[in-house]
């Protein structure tokens, strides 16, 4: 079956079920589109352009397909921005050197802001990363739930910009922003259907698509929203993950941004968070395993 058809649950004639006939926008679709341009301890990391599964910064599981069936039960309101000093290192875990929550102005527990306007910064400018992209990277914070297991876990999936933003037009393999805009077209919601989120075979870079592959019975969509509405679900998405696992919780009071930025320091590079190194015989049992199938031994 091509992929055209398989995102054809809209065509006349398809019986959708009552939650998708309201013609009415809910909280999560106006969240996306009205942005314009990860709290828990359980999230999805995509690092590799593999899915890892992640319990406290330790790696637990790893999925080695393309793609994952998800229902997406709510977004961060804001793209965040995050700025790294220094080189990357995999085997180092280093908290970002700035970021921001609204994509605005620096978070408040940043000591030395590298500007005092995202919009103004110079790490914001085109080519201060590798020559061609912005060393203040863009992303967003979505909580997840899987296909088949609606009452189970919440994860924290961040997304890179590339998954973020992209061709507006596209209605296979479509970024987050042309998918919210191709299920709004339906006047669907993007928690009333199962999405298949995908990696990109062709980027040299973690990139996700998404596109619809069933809408959810009523009693499943109950169970989506649900949970998506819960306290759970907005700590998922309150704050980016990185904020959590970079240790700002709990210590000194943050100094206030100046009215003048002096010029950055150093970032040092604090110690790994082991969030990409499984013990050999998790690692392997992971490999085989269906991810389905571990988490149901997974309890909050």
């Amino acid at each position: 079956m091509s992929e055209e058809k398989e995102v054809s649950l809209f065509e006349k004639g398809v019986q959708l079920p009552a939650h998708m006939r309201t013609g009415e926008r809910d909280e999560l679709t106006r969240s996306l589109l009205g942005a314009g341009s990860g709290g828990g301890g359980k999230r999805i990391s995509i690092r590799g352009s593999v899915w890892r599964m992640m319990v406290d910064g330790e790696q637990i599981a790893v999925n080695e397909d393309k793609a994952m069936s998800l229902v997406i039960v709510r977004v961060s309101q804001h793209t965040h921005r995050t700025y790294y000093a220094g080189e990357y290192n995999a085997d180092v875990f280093t908290p970002p050197a700035c970021w921001s929550e609204d994509g605005k102005v620096p978070h408040s527990t940043i000591g030395q802001p590298q500007s005092n306007r995202c919009s103004t910064c110079p790490q914001n400018v085109k080519g201060s990363g590798n020559g061609k992209s912005r060393a203040c990277q863009y992303s967003r914070v979505a909580a997840v739930l899987l296909d088949g297991d609606l009452d189970g876990d919440i994860y924290t999936l961040k997304l890179p910009a590339m998954s973020i933003f992209g061709d507006p037009k596209a209605e296979t393999n479509m970024s987050l922003e042309a998918y919210t805009r191709f299920l709004d077209k339906f006047k669907a919601s993007m928690i009333s259907v199962v999405t298949e989120a995908k990696f990109d075979i062709n980027s040299s870079t973690p990139k996700i698509t998404f596109k619809p592959l069933r809408p959810l019975s009523d009693e499943e969509w109950e169970t989506a929203t649900r949970r998506g509405e819960s306290d759970e679900s907005k700590e998922c998405v309150a704050i980016p993950a990185y904020a959590s696992m970079g240790g700002y919780a709990g210590g000194p009071a943050p100094a206030p941004v100046p009215a003048s930025i002096p010029a950055p320091a150093p970032v040092p590079r604090g110690p790994k968070i082991a969030d990409n190194k499984a013990r050999p015989d998790e690692k392997i049992a992971a490999k085989e395993a269906n991810v389905a199938d571990i988490l149901d031994g997974w309890d909050d």
